[in-house]
């Protein structure tokens, strides 16, 4: 299931490798096979002898480099290291072969790159996330004061997720969580767990103790992810019992090596990874720039969340979050035992507003008195123009137009577009939202 919803979900690859690149790096890895189900601790009963990615069936390994399911009740497809690295991790050829060069030390040294006319006709899917518009896929850093509850909010934000209950509002993404909580004991585990579930949670996998990153951590989370699919969060508590220990890590570079190398893994399994993490003692005006380290530790998350306390003895917390998927927000929380509860207080959420804001509207009005419609570009662009002379648009404009704002549509000004094709035209297929514009 988790792999389907990942191949769902995940956003269209943007291939920009040419053809007979891909056939020359295709050759120089067919002899890995068996060396990356090594490096990422995919088991094989013998070099000859492997699992076929697609069925789980016996498949057959060749000298070669290539490999065939022969399993009785196997699919009995077939191929090499880049078909079966594209099957496991759910992605197109050309990102796995980057993922798989950079894994052998091979270098692509032909430069990659689009045009802006094909970037602007590129149709991608919405960000997917574990808390709607709240906690997205890939790599988030939640930081906060010491002592003042970060763990009793990771612990009841793994409750909430991994039993399908809205977080402030934001609906959730039900899916089983990793919670590494490095600096507790289970003893303690467990009294807090009775206190946040109230004795009933879904499916949270626990861990008090891993390696550090470079030490085994990768192969640790790679190895349970892969066990796992199930799993769609993975919360580190916290990021320096993780951390390389040695004083060049503390730098720049080291601070965005360290969060790259989990930030890899949570875009390779399509999962949200939040790693819990100090703030510093010194008071800013940017909450932001509270965050203990350099900024390579923000500049690598996707995200960046911080929790602060004006009192220590209150039970008033400010959580700010920012981020590329995450729009500004400031939210009053309220820390309550008895059962224990992070109540919503208030709420300053920022909102998207597409610098075509016109054009969309003009759309979107014409969506309304229609409900629904199927055209070309050309024509959409004729019926705009009989109602609103003044709305110049090329054909071209109006079809990118609506894939830059394709994630806002529905919710911003009601109503959908979907391309189709019928033949060699291409259709634009809009209809009027079931529910009311929030």
């Amino acid at each position: 299931m988790k792999e389907e919803n990942k191949m769902n979900d995940a956003k269209k690859e943007v291939c920009t490798i040419d053809k007979e690149t891909m056939t020359r790096l295709r050759d120089k890895l067919r002899p890995r096979l068996i060396e990356y189900l090594d490096r990422e601790q995919i088991p094989y009963d013998a070099r000859t002898l492997i699992r076929c990615p697609h069925c789980g069936e016996q498949a057959t390994a060749y000298d070669d480099g290539t490999w065939y399911c022969n399993g009785f009740t196997g699919c009995q497809k077939q191929g090499d290291v880049v078909d079966y690295a594209m099957t496991v991790m759910g992605k197109g050829e050309a990102d796995v072969l980057r993922y798989l060069c950079r894994m052998f030390g091979l270098k692509i040294t032909e430069l990659e790159f689009v045009t802006s006319d094909e970037v602007m006709d590129m149709e991608f899917s919405e960000p997917v996330y574990v808390v709607e518009n709240l906690i997205p896929r890939g790599l988030s850093l939640f930081c906060g004061q010491s002592k003042i509850g970060k763990s009793w909010l990771a612990l009841w934000l793994a409750h909430h997720i991994s039993t399908g209950q809205a977080v402030w509002g934001f609906p959730v993404r039900q899916c089983e969580v990793m919670y590494l909580c490095l600096e507790d004991t289970l003893d303690r585990l467990q009294r807090r767990l009775v206190e946040v579930t109230g004795g009933e949670s879904g499916r949270i996998y626990l861990a008090t103790q891993a390696e550090i990153m470079g030490s085994g951590l990768e192969e640790q989370l790679t190895g349970f992810l892969t066990a796992h699919p199930d799993v769609g969060l993975v919360i580190i508590d916290t990021l320096q019992k993780i951390r390389e220990l040695k004083s060049e890590q503390c730098s720049y570079a080291g601070d965005y090596n360290a969060m790259s190398r989990l930030k890899t893994i949570a875009d390779r399994f399509g999962v949200a990874v939040l790693a819990v993490h100090h703030t510093r003692k010194a008071n800013s005006v940017d909450p932001f720039q509270r965050v203990s380290g350099t900024t390579g530790l923000m500049g690598s998350a996707d995200s960046t969340f911080v929790l602060l306390k004006d009192e220590r003895a209150g039970s008033e917390l400010k959580l700010f979050g920012t981020g590329r998927d995450v729009r500004d927000l400031e939210l009053g929380l309220c820390f309550r035992h008895n059962p224990v509860d992070w109540v919503l207080t208030e709420s300053s959420v920022g909102q998207f507003k597409p610098s075509r804001d016109r054009e969309l509207k003009a759309i979107a009005a014409f969506v309304t008195r229609t409900h629904s419609w199927e055209g070309t570009a050309t024509a959409l662009t004729e019926r705009l123009a009989a109602a609103d002379p003044a709305l110049l648009l090329a054909p071209n404009a109006v079809t990118r137009i609506l894939n830059a704002a394709g994630g806002v549509l529905e919710k911003q000004y009601g109503f959908t577009c979907r391309p189709r094709r019928d033949g060699n035209t291409k259709l634009l297929q809009l209809s009027a939202a079931k529910g009311p514009v929030s």
